[in-house]
């Protein structure tokens, strides 16, 4: 009997975690370059999705965000009621470039209010950052960063999301999480 009681109770225990989170409920994105059969794609397969993170947002060393959402994909967000939420990566995937801008807090400012300004204007859910070849010195001035900007764009009920991978070097440390690295890989 008490093993029965045992396995039951871990039956339960397993579906409890198997169900989402209350509060924190599964989101399903997808990513998306500009090009005319990305848009064809998503605009038939739209209702599979909950966000829709086109890549078409950059910045420089002085904080100037440059890049633009076509036009179809806002409306057609709009249309579904999905949320959008671009990514915006550094110029380049420059090293130097960025490590520059994380030192200005002339070029961090400006960048903040050019992500809060034209996420309002569009509407957007947020943002997600993809910064690329930060390096572990670059850790205090990038968290700073991440503070200062998580800040501002909940004022205006924004999220921010941050593409993360693991350093080289930490993708193999158990068979999952090397499994896990290798599918993420070959979805790029």
């Amino acid at each position: 009997r008490a093993d029965f009681t045992k396995q039951i109770i871990n039956i339960i225990l397993l579906l409890s975690l198997s169900l989402p989170l209350q509060g924190a409920p599964f989101e399903r994105l997808i990513y998306m370059v500009d090009r005319h059969d990305s848009y064809e794609r998503l605009s038939r397969n739209i209702d599979s999705f909950d966000v829709i993170a086109p890549q078409v947002f950059s910045f420089n060393s002085d904080g100037v965000l440059y890049g633009e959402v076509d036009e179809r994909i806002v409306k057609l967000v709009q249309k579904h009621r999905k949320k959008l939420m671009p990514l915006v990566a550094n110029e380049d995937f420059d090293k130097e470039k960025v490590q520059q801008f994380l030192k200005d807090e002339e070029a961090k400012k400006h960048l903040i209010d050019a992500l809060a300004e034209v996420g309002k204007r569009y509407g957007f859910a947020g943002w997600q950052l993809d910064f690329e070849h930060l390096g572990r010195e670059s850790r205090a001035l990038y968290t700073d960063f991440i503070k200062k900007l998580h800040t501002r764009l909940r004022k205006h009920r924004m999220q921010l999301s941050i593409a993360v991978t693991p350093a080289r070097g930490e993708e193999s440390r158990s068979a999952h999480d090397a499994q896990f690295y290798a599918d993420w890989i070959a979805s790029y």
